[in-house]
């Protein structure tokens, strides 16, 4: 079984334990039509990673903030509609992947081979990254779910971030969190 495999299996574990909206079921994988459809929108194509993972489980509302999805039944974890309240983000190309449950959110890099995660505080400048939090998705998903059940250290203690993520250093574009 491969890497992303596994880290998704712990994803979606992770997912089926956390808090929800009290009498909220998990929502189900979005179509591959809600996902082309997202890509005509967005003019750019999804990154595989993305994909897969919007297949699985499309916009549950746990976390902080709740994870982002297609055509979701809350505009607040809708990409499209967050989208249209941050069209900066659609021209750089970040798509957003979750929320932090105070206005600020956790999006998606789309250029080149590696999709890092990065914080953007929208309080301070929407459209500048704060820092990078996880170098793919399949790390951000599980800081995020795991700090939501208790969890420290992720984002700004180093050491745990880095023993996990080592990858997260590799991305110079972005300072880090324990750099700000």
């Amino acid at each position: 079984m491969n890497a992303m495999n596994t880290q998704l299996r712990e994803i979606l574990e992770l997912v089926r334990k956390a808090k929800r909206p009290p009498g909220e079921e998990l929502p189900v994988g979005a179509t591959a039509d809600q996902i082309e459809h997202l890509e005509q929108a967005l003019g750019f194509c999804v990154p595989e990673e993305l994909k897969v993972w919007l297949a699985c489980c499309n916009g549950p509302c746990v976390g902080p903030g709740g994870i982002a999805g297609v055509q979701t039944k809350r505009k607040a974890q809708d990409i499209e509609a967050l989208l249209g309240n941050f069209p900066k983000w659609k021209r750089l190309r970040w798509i957003p992947v979750a929320g932090d449950g105070s206005g600020n959110y956790y999006v998606m890099t789309t250029e080149g081979d590696h999709h890092p995660i990065i914080f953007v505080d929208t309080m301070e400048d929407a459209a500048s990254p704060a820092y990078v939090v996880a170098s793919n998705l399949w790390f951000f998903f599980i800081f995020y779910l795991e700090r939501d059940a208790g969890k420290q250290g992720w984002p700004f203690q180093r050491e745990i971030v880095t023993m996990k993520d080592p990858n997260i250093s590799r991305h110079g574009d972005f300072r880090l969190p324990w750099e700000t």
